[in-house]
C-alpha cells in the first residue's frame, strides 16, 4: 500500500499514478492500494490511481486518493480512478475506487472514469473491465468530453461492475456521459450485468 502520497507533476508529456506510470503488456499489479493526492498539469498526459497507462493487468486494487488532470494541448487525455489509460489486452478486474476524480482540456478530448478513463484500441477481442466499483465524485470539461462511472470512453467489454458516485461535465462541442459508461465504441461492444 502507499498511503497519504502527495504527487504532482508539471510537464510537457506526462504519466503520473500511485504505482506505475506504465504497467506493460507482460505486467501484473495486484492488490496495490493508494491513497492521498495525485495531481497533473501538462501539455498532453494521463494519470490514474495504480496506473497512468496499462497495457498489462490490474487484480484487486484499490484507489481513495484525489486525482485531478489538466492537460492543455490537441492531444487525448485520460483520467482514472484505476487507470486513465488501458491497452488492448488489458484487464480490470476487483478493482475499486473510491477517490474523487477530476480533468480538464479544453482544446481536445478529455476521457474520464472512475475506474479507467479510456481504453486505447479499436479492438476488444480480450481486453475487459470486470467486477469493479466506483463510489468516487468524477467530473470533469473539456472541448470533447466522454465520462462514466466506470469508464469514459471503451472499446472493452465491461461486466459485473456498477457506480454510485456522483458524475457531471461540460463540453463545449460533444459531451457523453453516463452513470456505468461514458461513450462505447460501437453497438458490438458487450456491457453486461452493470
Amino acid at each position: 500500500s502507499l498511503k497519504n502520497v502527495n504527487l504532482y507533476l508539471n510537464t510537457d508529456n506526462g504519466k503520473l499514478a500511485g504505482i506505475a506510470g506504465q504497467n506493460s503488456l507482460t505486467g501484473n499489479i495486484t492488490k496495490c492500494n493508494v491513497s492521498g493526492t495525485i495531481k497533473q498539469e501538462s501539455n498532453k498526459g494521463m494519470s490514474g490511481g495504480i496506473a497512468s497507462y496499462s497495457s498489462g493487468n490490474i487484480y484487486n486494487s484499490s484507489n481513495t486518493a484525489s486525482i485531478v488532470l489538466n492537460t492543455y494541448d490537441e492531444e487525448s487525455a485520460g483520467v482514472g480512478g484505476i487507470c486513465g489509460s488501458s491497452g488492448i489486452s488489458s484487464i480490470i478486474s476487483g478493482c475499486i475506487n473510491s477517490g474523487n476524480i477530476s480533468g480538464e482540456n479544453n482544446s481536445y478530448y478529455m476521457y474520464i472514469g472512475g475506474i479507467a478513463g479510456t481504453k486505447d484500441s479499436d479492438s476488444n477481442e480480450i481486453g475487459k473491465i470486470t467486477d469493479c466499483y466506483n463510489s468516487g465524485k468524477i467530473s470533469g470539461r473539456a472541448k470533447r468530453l466522454s465520462i462514466g462511472g466506470i469508464v469514459g470512453y471503451t472499446f472493452m467489454t465491461v461486466e459485473n461492475s456498477y457506480n454510485i458516485g456522483e458524475i457531471s461535465g461540460e463540453a463545449t462541442e460533444n459531451l457523453y456521459i453516463g452513470k456505468v459508461i461514458g461513450r462505447k465504441y460501437n453497438s458490438s461492444i458487450t456491457i453486461n450485468n452493470c
